[in-house]
């Protein structure tokens, strides 16, 4: 089995009283490679802050495997 290196579960976020995710799960292993896309206000954003510990989830948990570092554009 893979590391984990994140795994977001159950989580819920809203911004501005709008829900952006809902009970969202997903985990993101040791060597993959993963690309966002989707339209202007998708929440992709929203997922790299609580990923960068940026932003604060409403619900749920989000684990983040210590010493990690990672890059965004």
């Amino acid at each position: 089995m893979a590391e984990i290196i994140v795994n977001l579960d159950d989580v819920s976020v809203s911004l501005a009283g709008k829900p952006i995710f809902n009970k969202l799960s997903w985990e993101i292993q040791a060597g993959q490679r993963i690309g966002l896309v989707g339209p202007n206000g998708a929440g992709k954003s929203t997922l790299l802050k609580l990923i960068a510990q940026e932003l604060q989830e409403d619900d749920g948990n989000i684990f983040r495997k210590s010493g990690i570092s990672w890059g965004r554009l």
